[in-house]
């Protein structure tokens, strides 16, 4: 079986906070988050996570219902209006509910015949296995995850914006979880002469 160096992951504890609720805000009215100094505005939950994603110090997703900010600083959300001058504040500022999440970015070239499994105290939440004679990439490993950890359903998943390589793991609540992707070649047993 091939072997390459550097496979695995490098996995980081991020400052992770969501809303709940950030739904259409009106006709003439508008997001405002602010995340420790940084503040975006969007007038829709994809125009807010657009404007944070494309900051490069925080990034963003919509899940449903909730919009979940990752990176370091307390987030506040508001509602304002744009029919006034001032801007004036509709309703907010509403503090951003704290959780928790990895950052899980893949690193090596995965190759054929080689299983990737991502765990967290010693449990398999998520696996990928390269077939023979088959080209997998970093985002086949990735899509895999994010697809078996949504399945199996104690933590979420999700891809992260402008990174086919690397996905955050996120749960609700206060408890930190370090997981860990470890790589295995398939075992090739001798043939006899």
């Amino acid at each position: 079986a091939q072997t390459a160096t550097g496979e695995g992951a490098n996995v980081a504890t991020v400052s992770t906070g969501y809303f709940s609720s950030i739904g259409s805000p009106g006709g003439g009215n508008y997001w405002e988050l602010t995340v420790g100094s940084a503040v975006y505005e969007g007038n829709s939950q994809a125009a807010l996570v657009s404007d944070v994603n494309s900051g490069g110090v925080h990034e963003a997703i919509v899940d449903g219902s909730r919009v979940i900010i990752f990176g370091a600083g307390a987030a506040t959300a508001q509602l304002r209006s744009r029919k006034t001058s001032d801007d004036d504040l509709v309703s907010g500022p509403t503090a951003a509910t704290a959780a928790v999440a990895a950052q899980i970015d893949l690193t090596g070239d995965p190759l054929e015949k080689q299983d990737w499994v991502l765990e967290v105290g010693g449990t398999t939440y998520a696996s990928y296995e390269s077939a023979d004679g088959g080209d997998p990439s970093r985002s086949d490993v990735v899509s895999d995850f994010v697809s078996d950890i949504n399945t199996e359903g104690t933590y979420d998943a999700f891809v992260r914006p402008g990174s086919s390589n690397g996905l955050y793991m996120f749960r609700t609540g206060s408890s930190a979880f370090t997981p860990s992707v470890t790589v295995t070649p398939e075992v090739v047993e001798a043939v006899e002469a």
